[in-house]
């Protein structure tokens, strides 16, 4: 390996971080270069000329493009997405979290019922195990004498 090479692959490298990065936690400057990229490669338009593109013009078209391509169902779910109002969207958002509460509340009482069920099986098992002891117990004389041998080495 030259000696130039040494830096140069950091360079690279830490490019390509800075890439995956901004795939994973796209920031508005990601997104509009994403969207430039779809536009230059939909279009078959060079890269450098999509930058020199008004934003509005490029997602405009790619856009338009987009939803042309949708079959017809598909777009006007997109539409009905597109065209809620706040007050729509708010209620959606009410919906979804009264809907996630119900579900949680629901989870809480089947994980209660079996923690219920698990702790009747475990009672009768004690009950069981009880009653044997107990059983035990009564078979066993009032008294039990156990004689111990004496001690090696202690004289009695």
């Amino acid at each position: 390996m030259a000696k130039d090479e040494g830096p140069r692959r950091s360079l690279f490298d830490d490019i390509r971080r800075i890439a995956l990065l901004n795939v994973e936690n796209s920031d508005w400057e990601a997104v509009e270069r994403r969207e430039r990229r779809r536009f230059s490669e939909r279009f078959h338009t060079p890269l450098p000329e999509v930058d020199a593109l008004d934003l509005g013009y490029v997602l405009l078209n790619l856009y338009e493009a987009d939803f042309g391509d949708m079959p017809p169902g598909d777009r006007a779910r997109a539409a009905a997405i597109l065209t809620r109002t706040e007050a729509e969207e708010e209620l959606e958002q009410t919906e979804a979290e009264r809907d996630e509460a119900d579900m949680q509340r629901l989870l809480e009482q089947v994980k209660a019922e079996e923690d219920a069920r698990a702790a009747k099986r475990a009672a009768s098992s004690l009950g069981r195990a009880a009653d044997s002891l107990e059983a035990l117990a009564r078979s066993l004389p009032d008294k039990v004498s156990v004689d111990f041998p004496a001690t090696p080495g202690k004289k009695e």
